[in-house]
């Protein structure tokens, strides 16, 4: 359980907090981030061959 100075040090923490936070703009920052490392990924996919049956490792797929 906890006590009554976590309590209101939480309470004052998420009351400050929430001037700033805004969970839909977290949302289009992460997922900004996220599809434009993709598309960088992608844009490095110039060449790609499969590999050659000679270069597999034994036992591997």
């Amino acid at each position: 359980m906890m006590n009554e100075r976590q309590i209101a040090y939480r309470q004052e923490y998420r009351h400050r907090l929430s001037n700033c936070y805004n969970g839909y703009i977290r949302i289009v920052i992460i997922y900004t981030i996220g599809l434009t490392a993709l598309w960088i990924y992608a844009q490095h996919l110039d060449n790609v061959q499969g590999v050659d049956d000679g270069a597999r490792v034994p036992g591997g797929l």
